[in-house]
C-alpha cells in the first residue's frame, strides 16, 4: 500500500487519477496502514513526514515533477539560497527508494551524485479546448487577420527589453505580449519601457490554458522569454499545434529541445533577435514536425502503463 501525500491539491488530483486506473493500491489516510510514502514537495512539514516515515521502515517515493525547473535553475549556482535548496532536495534523495523524473536532465543531475532507482516519465499532453472559432477569437482581442502575430511570454514582466525591441523593430507583425506585474514591482526603467510600447503589442495580463490555446492558434510563433518557472503545458500546446518555438536557454530542456533539430533555442536578447530575424526570413527550417515528434506518445495511455510497471 502506497500513503500518497501531497499538499498541492491538484497536483495531489492528478496523481491519484493516475493511480486510479492502475491496479496500485494506494491511500491518503495517514492512519492506514501502508508500506511506502510518496512525496511531491520540498517544505519542512513534507520532508519532517518523509524522515519519520522513512526511520520506520517505510520506503520513500519522491515525484520530482514539481521541483524539476527549480533543479536545472540553482543548478551550477553557489548562493547561500541555491545551497539550501540542495540540501533538502539531497535529505530526500539518500532516503528515496524510487524516484520519479519528467525530464532526462533531472535524472542525469541526480545520477551525479546517487544511484538511486530514477524512472523518466514524461509530462501529459495537455488537453486542449479550443473555446472560439478564429473570427470570435479576432473579434474578442481585436487582432487583424491579415498580420502575422507573435506571442512572447514573460510571465512577471522580466524581460520587458525584448517585446520592446522587437515590437519597434517589426512594426507590420502584431506582438502578443502574456503576463503581468504590478507597478511597484517594477523598475523605473521597466514601466517607462511599458509606457512606451508601440500599437502593433496587445498585452494579456491574465490567461490560463484555455485562453493561451485560443491565441496560440492564430498565432504563427511564440517565444518563450522566461528561464524559470514555465508552464510546460503552454509548451506542449505549441508542439501539438505545430507552431515556431523560440526559447531561452534552460538546463531543465537540454537532452529535450535540442537547438537548430526540434526547436530555435537562444541565450540573450542578440541572439532571440537573430534567431527571430532568420525565422521570418524564411533562412532557416521549419522544426515543428520535428518538435512534435517529442510529445506525440506523452499520452494517458503510455504514462500509466509507466506507472504500473514502476511502481509494483
Amino acid at each position: 500500500m502506497i500513503l500518497v501525500y501531497i499538499e498541492n491539491i491538484e497536483f495531489l488530483k492528478k496523481i491519484v487519477n493516475y493511480l486510479d486506473n492502475t491496479n496500485i493500491k494506494y491511500t491518503t489516510d495517514l492512519t492506514l496502514e501502508h508500506d511506502y510514502l510518496l512525496i511531491s514537495e520540498l517544505n519542512k512539514k513534507v520532508i519532517d513526514l518523509a524522515l519519520q516515515e522513512h526511520n520506520k521502515g517505510k520506503k520513500i517515493i519522491f515525484l520530482t515533477y514539481k521541483e524539476e525547473q527549480l533543479i536545472a535553475y540553482y543548478s551550477g549556482r553557489q548562493s547561500k539560497k541555491s545551497k539550501e535548496y540542495f540540501k533538502k532536495l539531497n535529505k530526500i534523495i539518500e532516503i528515496s527508494s524510487k524516484i520519479f523524473v519528467h525530464f532526462e536532465f533531472t535524472r542525469k543531475f541526480i545520477l551525479k551524485s546517487s544511484n538511486k532507482d530514477i524512472y523518466l516519465i514524461p509530462n501529459e499532453i495537455p488537453i486542449i479546448n479550443i473555446s472560439k472559432t478564429n473570427k470570435d477569437i479576432y473579434n474578442k482581442y481585436d487582432l487583424k487577420k491579415r498580420n502575422k502575430k507573435i506571442i512572447i511570454t514573460d510571465t512577471n514582466y522580466k524581460n520587458i527589453d525584448i517585446i520592446h525591441s522587437l515590437s519597434f523593430k517589426y512594426p507590420k507583425y502584431t506582438f502578443i505580449y502574456m503576463g503581468y506585474n504590478p507597478d511597484y514591482n517594477l523598475s523605473l526603467k521597466q514601466k517607462n519601457l511599458l509606457n512606451d510600447m508601440p500599437k502593433n503589442v496587445l498585452k494579456i495580463k491574465y490567461y490560463d490554458l484555455n485562453v493561451f490555446s485560443d491565441l496560440a492558434k492564430i498565432s504563427d510563433i511564440v517565444i518563450f522569454s522566461e528561464d524559470k518557472n514555465i508552464n510546460i503545458d503552454y509548451m506542449y500546446t505549441i508542439l501539438l499545434f505545430k507552431k515556431q518555438m523560440i526559447l531561452k536557454q534552460n538546463n531543465l530542456f537540454e537532452d529535450f529541445y535540442i537547438n537548430s533539430k526540434n526547436s530555435y533555442i537562444y541565450n540573450n536578447k542578440k541572439d532571440l533577435e537573430l534567431k527571430f530575424k532568420k525565422i521570418i526570413e524564411s533562412r532557416v527550417s521549419n522544426l515543428t514536425d520535428n518538435a512534435y515528434l517529442l510529445i506525440k506518445e506523452a499520452t494517458f495511455d503510455e504514462i500509466i502503463k509507466k506507472y504500473n510497471a514502476y511502481l509494483n
